[in-house]
């Protein structure tokens, strides 16, 4: 089995809208010009890292366009996120205007820079949490 293999079948894939729904809801959030990627941890359950791909049709009302710039997003996961994404994580990326026309290495450049601002507010918020009890107790 091919690296790519290995690392592709480690990532889900969000189907169902409820699971869609409650990663805009319950998760966090980041905006670039490329991608809008929301983020949600779910810590009780043992499902590996799932990813889910959205462009509304305010985006274009073309389909074929619609469907490019979720397959780009796809090739980008596929190759940022065996190394920068969390496990027992939900993530949604909705595509935006931009990413249709960008290039390939922006919207790569693009999805790096929202993981890496996602897990380290991520990462604050805990630190903060963990100081308040502290202060707390």
């Amino acid at each position: 089995m091919s690296n790519w293999q290995k690392n592709t079948a480690k990532l889900g894939r969000l189907k169902k809208r409820q699971e869609f729904k409650d990663t805009q809801l319950r998760g966090k959030s980041w905006v670039s010009s490329c991608v809008i990627v929301q983020f949600y941890p779910k810590l009780d359950a043992q499902l590996g890292c799932r990813v889910g791909y959205t462009v509304s049709k305010k985006v274009s009302k073309l389909a074929v366009e619609r469907n490019r710039i979720k397959r780009r997003l796809r090739a980008a996961v596929d190759d940022i996120f065996p190394e920068s994404a969390k496990d027992n994580t939900d993530y949604v990326l909705i595509g935006r205007d931009k990413a249709l026309l960008a290039d390939y290495d922006a919207i790569k450049k693009d999805l790096k820079w929202c993981l890496k601002r996602l897990h380290h507010n991520e990462a604050l918020e805990k630190k903060t949490v963990a100081t308040r009890c502290e202060k707390g107790a």
